[in-house]
């Protein structure tokens, strides 16, 4: 089941805040699930447009192998707000990592980033 939340925090010291989405399991894969649509996707991008978000995070399985749903990995990448993605285990089917972190525009299969002094 893919989720979406929205949050949003406050830094106590500086009083600035910072509000991101994350989501995960879209598991785009049509013909085998009938969830993970591009409209479903539009609704997490739509939403985190809507309020605003600083970023977003996808914490795996948006696809069952990205090299062969191309068009919503990219409809991803060309979202206007800056996106960070986890590895779920789906994400490198039919797919090998180094392809797979380079549709995800990942540098590595683990990092970290600083946002905003958070």
């Amino acid at each position: 089941m893919s989720f979406a939340y929205t949050q949003s925090t406050q830094n106590f010291k500086t009083g600035d805040s910072m509000k991101f989405t994350v989501f995960s399991d879209l598991h785009h894969y049509p013909g085998y699930f009938m969830r993970g649509t591009f409209e479903d996707l539009d609704t997490i991008l739509a939403a985190s447009v809507r309020e605003k978000v600083d970023f977003i995070i996808h914490a795996g399985d948006l696809t069952h192998g990205p090299s062969n749903h191309k068009a919503l990995v990219e409809k991803y990448n060309q979202c206007p707000i800056p996106t960070y993605n986890c590895l779920g285990n789906h994400d490198t089917d039919h797919t090998p990592l180094a392809e797979t972190l380079a549709l995800y525009h990942m540098e590595n299969n683990y990092y970290f980033f600083d946002f905003d002094g958070y």
